[in-house]
This record gives structure tokens, C-alpha cells and sequence, in this order.
């Protein structure tokens, strides 16, 4: 009777402990199994501001079909800079990827490559690239682009993170019709374009030129990669007799967030028009936008040093800067061709950083030089067809307090950032020295110099990148700058229909003359 009674208890207690452990279990299994994803959701307006959705991000007016191509950016040791992750048709205006396939494959590449210089932090990112067309089904045309850079975390997408993301685009209505018989065609044929990736320009560039001496001096070998020493800062004090010392510094606070932007250019036939030597400017309307964060972490980084008379002195780190080359096309009832439609894009892949562990925090591996920079890098900055100097920028009087030193903060407001977009300090330049070596890419390379911005500059709440050029002796001085002749467009938000784009300039290798 006892052991019958035991029995019985024992099987209870076996099935309350099942009970518990079922729904552990389940929710284990349910972690274990849970796929990481970036997820696009997709929300037009017309150039009034006012959605033309409907039932949310769920729907879209019927003439309108939408197109997606994703690249992912790899990391520095895979021979592509830049995979396809996604091509063909947002169904119901969300675009989900998941880490599955080739994103998965390069979230764990990137994952690889971190490990091997210290921890994987949590906010270390990297970035895919969302491109999107906008089509009337109706007329057959394009009615709006987009092409910009989103951030993903490799090692949380790996683990189940989800990172979700609103696109607001703005589409304008475009006059044109179609025959009977070409809505026929179009509809049972509808067209799609897509980005061809025709190559990329990296520091791998000079070592397949057989390591040219004026150059190999810069390059680096890390991580199963090739590096060149990037420019940030560079200060001439030009006169030895008569000028007094300035000391320079340019720093990123470890608090926030270093955000390493893509620079995009989208024009009618570019190549054509460069090769042709045809207005440069005029190959990409005379605008390049910032198309995003290529990737973000928290890094900081300071260097600083006096610049005595007859002196340059300049603060570099390591980086992989990349330029890339793209062709459209459409695919359409005829088959596969090009539209005339070109894009550039410059964006940092990596850089070098070390790990201190008494601040759970990385830095950029770099320094400071006394000396010129290196003659490559000279010619494109003082070159008078890409480039223009801005006298007397601003005076740095050591008899005044006010006016005794100037951050680079008022510099840049007063003379880069006109439009408030955040700014961008170039480290593409030190690849410009390509074209000496492939004269096929010389118009390339020309058009890189002008859309090399990338390391942003902002005092916003996620982004801090300060500097100061101050007057040490007593005999004041006069600043000069140098910026590219090519203009960035900042448009309007999307909501903003009375509002027009503004137009600023961008510095060259942030280059500063003492006189």
C-alpha cells in the first residue's frame, strides 16, 4: 500500500518537474533557434508630406512597384569588398533580411576578423547598403532612387538580434504616359534594375602595382589586410623667420561614438564624361550626398604636438578607405541594359585599432609626424582643377584672448558645413596616388579626391570629434584652408515639401597653412 503510495508520489512529483522544465526547455530551444534579421519598412509620401500608404507599411498604391538590392560591406581579409545579399521585389513595403546565407557568412567573417585583435564589443557595427527604385507600372519610369547605408551588429544578428529600420521616402509624381499596348507590355513585363559592382579601389591597389617605394612606405600589412596611413590633420606653419609656434590637436572622445560615413555620387554617365575630360563637376550635377553610416563603434583618439616656423606636422591612423564603381541597369521585356545611370561611393571598411583593457575601450592605431606629407598626397590637395584655398580663414592673434586660438569646430562652421549636415573629415585622399600607377583609373581617382569625406565631425549627442589650432608665440597669424570645388547636397526632410537643398563645401585632407 506505502509502495503504491510512493509510486503515485514519486510520479507526481516527475510530472510537476516535467511541467516546469517543458516551458524552460521550449524557450531555450526558442532562443537557440531564433534567426537575427535587419528589417526595412518602407513608408512613401508625396511631395506634400502626406502619406500615400495605406493600412500603414503594409500596402502600396497599385501603380507602384518597388524594387531591392542589398550589399553587405565584408570584412578586410575577404577578397570582395561588397557582397549581394538581396535582389528583386519588396512584397508589402517590408524588406527582411536574414542571417541566413551570405549575410550570414559575412556577419560571421566580420565576427572572425574582430576576434583576432581582442573582444568582439556589442557596439562594434558594420553596415549593408539598401538600394531601392521606385517605379510607375503605368509609364515604366523610375520616379525616386535610394541608395544608402544602414548598421547592423555582426555579432548580435548572429545571436538572434532583430534591427529594424523606417525608410520615409518621398515620391514625386513624374509626367509621361504610355500606349495601350505599352501598359500591356509592361505589365505582363515588368522591369527591375539593379547596381552592378564594377570594381573597387583599396590600398590593395598599390601592392597589385608591384609596391611602388613612394608609396609602400604607407602601406601596412594587419589582419590578413592591406592599410594605408590616412591624413586627419595637417598643419604648415609655411614661414620660418617671421612666425610664431601653433600647436594643433585633433581628438575623439572615448564617450562617444566615432561614425565613419559613406559618400555617394549618382550622375549621367560619369565615366564617359571623365575619360572625355568633360566637366567633372557636371558628370554628377555638381552633388554628392552622404548616403550613411558605414560603420560606428566607440573609439577614442588624440594626438597633439607644436608646429614651430618653417615646420609641417600632421596626425594619421591606419585605415582601409574604399572606392567604389557602379553601372544600372534594367532588366525589362528586351532584356538587360544599361540605363546611363552611374555611382560612386567612398567609405572606410576598417581601421586599425588596439584594445586597452583598463578602459574596456579600442583606439585608433596612429600618430603624429614632423615632416611634409608624402608627395602623393601634396599633389592632389594643390591641385587647382579639383581644389580651391581660402585665405586668411581666420587670425589667430595672441594679443587678444578671443582670438588667440580656434577650434576646428568654427572652422568648419564658418567655411565646410554651411547646411548643419555634420561633417566629415577626408581619409580617401591617401589612396588617390592610384592613378599614376593605372592611368585606366585616373578619372576615377580624380573624381575620389573630391568625394573622399568620411570620418564624421559633429558635436551632436552620439558623435564627438574636436581639435584646436592655437597661436603660442607673440607674432599673430593667418590661417589658410583648402576645400574641394565639388558641392554636397543636404535635402530637406522628407516632410519639408516648401523647403529647397543646401549646398556646402568640404575640406580636403583637412589641410591648414600658418603664414
Amino acid at each position: 500500500m506505502w509502495a503504491i503510495g510512493r509510486t503515485a508520489l514519486t510520479l507526481a512529483s516527475l510530472l510537476v518537474v516535467i511541467a516546469i522544465l517543458l516551458p524552460l526547455a521550449s524557450y531555450v530551444l526558442a532562443q537557440q533557434s531564433k534567426v537575427g534579421a535587419i528589417v526595412f519598412h518602407l513608408e512613401l509620401y508625396d511631395e506634400r508630406g502626406r502619406p500615400i500608404t495605406s493600412l500603414g507599411a503594409l500596402s502600396k498604391p497599385a501603380e507602384l512597384e518597388v524594387f531591392a538590392q542589398v550589399y553587405a560591406i565584408t570584412p578586410p581579409d575577404d577578397p570582395d569588398t561588397l557582397k549581394e545579399v538581396y535582389k528583386g521585389k519588396v512584397r508589402g513595403l517590408t524588406l527582411r533580411l536574414e542571417a541566413r546565407g551570405v549575410l550570414k557568412d559575412v556577419a560571421e567573417g566580420w565576427v572572425r576578423f574582430e576576434e583576432k585583435r581582442g573582444p568582439v564589443m556589442r557596439d562594434s557595427e558594420r553596415a549593408v547598403q539598401l538600394n531601392l527604385w521606385i517605379i510607375n507600372k503605368t509609364s515604366g519610369e523610375v520616379v525616386q532612387r535610394v541608395s544608402y547605408y544602414y548598421t547592423y551588429s555582426p555579432k548580435g544578428i548572429l545571436e538572434g538580434e532583430e534591427r529594424a529600420y523606417k525608410v520615409k521616402i518621398a515620391v514625386p509624381k513624374k509626367a509621361g504616359g504610355a500606349s495601350g499596348s505599352e501598359i500591356r507590355a509592361q505589365q505582363d513585363c515588368a522591369p527591375f534594375y539593379y547596381w552592378e559592382l564594377v570594381y573597387t579601389i583599396t590600398p590593395d591597389t598599390y601592392v597589385k602595382a608591384g609596391k611602388p617605394s613612394e608609396v609602400f612606405d604607407y602601406l601596412r600589412w594587419y589582419n590578413g589586410a592591406w592599410y594605408i596611413k590616412t591624413p586627419l590633420l595637417t598643419v604648415n606653419n609655411t614661414v620660418p623667420n617671421y612666425s610664431s609656434p601653433i600647436l594643433m590637436a585633433i581628438t575623439y572622445d572615448k564617450l562617444y561614438v566615432t561614425t565613419f560615413d559613406v559618400s555617394i555620387g549618382i550622375g549621367f554617365e560619369v565615366e564617359r564624361k571623365l575619360r572625355n575630360k568633360i566637366d567633372i563637376f557636371g558628370g554628377l550635377s555638381g552633388e554628392v550626398y552622404r548616403g550613411g553610416h558605414s560603420w560606428k563603434e566607440t573609439v577614442y583618439f588624440g594626438r597633439g604636438d607644436y608646429v614651430y616656423p618653417g615646420e609641417e606636422v600632421y596626425v594619421w591612423i591606419w585605415a582601409r578607405p574604399v572606392f567604389a564603381f557602379y553601372r544600372e541597369h534594367v532588366v525589362d521585356c528586351t532584356g538587360d541594359s544599361l540605363t546611363g545611370k552611374e555611382k560612386v561611393e567612398f567609405f572606410v571598411q576598417d581601421a586599425i585599432k588596439i584594445y586597452v583593457s583598463e578602459l574596456q575601450a579600442y583606439t585608433f592605431d596612429g600618430d603624429i609626424t614632423k615632416g611634409p606629407l608624402p608627395g602623393f598626397i601634396r599633389r592632389w590637395i594643390f591641385n587647382d582643377t579639383l581644389t580651391e584655398k581660402i585665405y586668411n580663414a581666420f587670425t589667430l592673434d595672441p594679443s587678444d584672448p578671443a582670438r588667440k586660438a580656434v577650434t576646428l569646430a568654427a572652422l568648419i562652421r564658418s567655411y565646410y558645413d554651411t547646411c548643419t549636415a555634420g561633417f566629415e573629415v577626408p581619409v580617401g585622399i591617401a589612396i588617390a596616388t592610384s592613378a599614376i600607377f593605372f592611368p585606366e583609373l585616373a578619372p576615377f581617382v580624380t573624381l575620389l579626391v573630391v568625394i573622399s569625406p568620411s570620418l564624421s565631425y559633429s558635436e551632436s549627442e552620439t558623435v564627438y570629434v574636436n581639435g584646436v589650432i592655437e597661436v603660442k608665440g607673440s607674432i599673430r597669424e593667418y590661417l589658410d584652408i583648402y576645400r574641394s570645388k565639388l558641392s554636397y547636397r543636404k535635402d530637406p526632410p522628407w516632410w519639408c515639401f516648401w523647403c529647397s537643398p543646401c549646398y556646402y563645401k568640404v575640406p580636403v585632407s583637412l589641410y591648414i597653412e600658418s603664414r
